[in-house]
């Protein structure tokens, strides 16, 4: 800010109670010397408040810009940049006005009303530029550079117009920085104003838009004065067409800038809301005029109920089929051409779906009233609702479906008769399925069998001729002892057995070991008391069977079966089998 130092001070001035800015260097009248000055806070918060009123008018104002033509949009084009420029004018005069130094300031006021002029002009430019009906990237930057443009060239026009016994001396760089923020900020600030432009209502977006739009007139004019040093000088300074604005005059400008900005926004909100109820009831009337027309070319009954359920429109197809009148069709007239059987049912779904705001369908039959007779309808209703979501209309229709009844008869009709025999088809089918599993499951069963008995006889079979092998490989009764009580177990494991082997004498056979609890009448016996050892062969006794039982089996209730054990040609002994409970038969072995 002018003449105010990076380090500035914050002193107390006698006239106000609350504090200012100051700079550290002493206050000298000497001439050349550097003048420091102070910004007055309550002056410097009201034309910032001037600059975000002037932004929201502009959003206001661009709208209506924006939905007026011809001879309205010129009115609009010229409220809005004399209300806006006035706003931007007086933020920067109280912003300068804020502003102290000890000498006297004067204004020479032709130069401040050539700074209004170009306020206003700048403010006409962005206004035309937010209220077209695109904007392109061209024309954001022209705008921008307009809006930016007339604010710089304002503020310094208004820096012209002071006058005071001192030099004024600008520091480029920021004289540079606060055109740049000026351009930069004029593009943001219209960018954010065309997007809400047509905002009906407050919102924070909007808002933030005015925000960024009044912050570019305060932080162009607050650099711009930064920039720039006083010197006191002694040489004598123009007083002519100049004035001093006392703090009267800065009340007066403050409130009549307020004032003028508030009768603009305002006046914008009027007009916004009487051109939208008169758009409304305009397209109320048309609505309407659209709705009758159209519910007329339905060729099925339109009716409509209001808020409360109260019937207020029938289409002329209702008047040709039920015979009656407007007069006879409203409040529960139509309860009288409904069929006795199917009144109770609709009026039960009307009053629910009045209560619940649910959609109403019901099918019902009317009395025509060429005949009397009666065909079906299909009968439904929507609510129709506003903004807040409250019902404000019930929209109906009932459609003819006594042919779709007749048709939907016959074809339940030919369903059931066609279920039936699919019925009885399925029936057959099934048990067909079930005597083809039934007979795999059977076939599947015996092949089990079948695989289980001939992998099990292979297997013995294998063991068998294994064992055959090492008894005839033997060369001695241990041998033979050890190689049939090794293979017997494996060969039978579900039957009990023994082992008997002759004695040294051989007039005898003596039971040397058995497994499985095997039961014998005895444990020593003669050779002629086996007829393996008889015939030299396997001998097979089925349980039951008396023709050739082996003596030394006497008693033995299930089939046994006894082998000879050969060595060399030798019989050195026997080995016998005893069919069990699990295993009832040897026969297979």
């Amino acid at each position: 800010m002018p003449i105010l130092s990076s380090g500035a001070s914050i002193l107390s001035e006698t006239r106000f109670p609350f504090r200012q800015f100051e700079s550290r260097r002493r206050i000298s009248t000497s001439d050349g010397a550097l003048l420091t000055g102070y910004y007055d806070y309550r002056l410097v918060a009201i034309s910032i408040a001037l600059a975000m009123f002037a932004a929201y008018a502009v959003l206001e104002l661009a709208g209506r810009l924006t939905s007026s033509r011809g001879a309205a949009r010129i009115a609009w084009l010229g409220i809005g940049a004399t209300a806006m420029g006035i706003g931007v004018w007086s933020m920067h005069y109280i912003g300068m006005l804020a502003f102290h130094l000890p000498v006297p300031v004067l204004y020479h006021y032709p130069t401040v009303i050539a700074s209004l002029l170009v306020a206003i002009v700048a403010s006409a430019g962005a206004l035309l530029t937010v209220s077209r009906e695109k904007m392109d990237l061209k024309q954001e930057i022209t705008g921008s550079l307009i809006l930016g443009s007339g604010v710089v060239v304002m503020h310094y026009i208004g820096m012209a117009a002071m006058r005071l016994p001192a030099t004024m001396e600008s520091h480029w760089g920021m004289v540079v920085l606060s055109i740049t923020l000026a351009m930069v900020m004029s593009y943001s600030a219209l960018t954010l104003a065309f997007r809400v432009r047509q905002v009906q209502r407050t919102s924070g977006r909007k808002i933030l838009s005015a925000v960024v739009l009044g912050s570019t007139i305060p932080l162009t004019h607050y650099t711009g004065m930064w920039a720039v040093r006083f010197h006191s000088s002694s040489v004598r300074f123009e007083t002519s067409h100049a004035i001093r604005i006392p703090y009267l005059g800065i009340v007066v400008i403050s409130l009549t800038s307020f004032y003028i900005l508030v009768l603009t926004i305002t006046t914008a909100f009027l007009d916004r809301s009487l051109t939208t109820q008169r758009l409304m009831v305009s397209s109320a009337r048309e609505g309407e005029i659209y709705f009758r027309t159209l519910a007329e070319a339905v060729p099925s009954m339109i009716w409509t109920t209001d808020a409360k359920g109260a019937l207020d429109f029938f289409n002329s197809c209702w008047y040709a089929y039920t015979g009656l009148s407007p007069d006879q069709s409203i409040d529960a007239g139509w309860k009288t051409v409904v069929h006795p059987d199917d009144l109770e049912i609709a009026v039960k779904k009307w009053e629910q779906s009045f209560a619940t705001g649910n959609a109403f369908e019901v099918e019902y039959r009317f009395q025509r009233a060429s005949d009397k007779s009666y065909r079906w309808f299909l009968g439904r209703a929507n609510p129709v609702r506003n903004d807040k979501g409250e019902i404000i209309k019930w929209f109906g229709t009932c459609t003819d479906i006594e042919d779709q009844k007749h048709h939907q008869q016959i074809l339940e009709d030919q369903i059931r008769d066609r279920t039936v025999e699919l019925a009885d088809a399925n029936e057959r089918l099934q048990l067909e399925m079930l005597e083809k599993d039934s007979a795999r499951r059977e076939l599947d069963n015996q092949n089990e069998r079948m695989l289980r008995e001939l992998t099990e006889r292979s297997h013995h079979a294998t063991l068998l001729a294994k064992m055959g092998e090492h008894l005839q490989s033997c060369i001695n009764k241990d041998e033979v002892f050890v190689a049939a009580l090794g293979y017997a177990p494996k060969i039978f494991p579900a039957t009990r057995g023994a082992v008997a082997l002759f004695n040294a004498s051989r007039n005898l056979l003596e039971v040397l070991d058995s497994w499985a609890e095997c039961k014998l009448s005895t444990t020593v016996f003669e050779p002629q008391s086996c007829w393996a050892l008889r015939t030299g062969h396997p001998h097979l006794v089925v349980a039951g069977d008396t023709t050739a039982p082996c003596a030394h089996a006497a008693g033995v209730k299930h089939t046994y079966l006894c082998i000879p054990i050969l060595a060399q040609g030798e019989a050195l002994g026997i080995l016998h089998f005893q069919a069990t409970d699990e295993a009832p038969t040897l026969a297979d072995s």
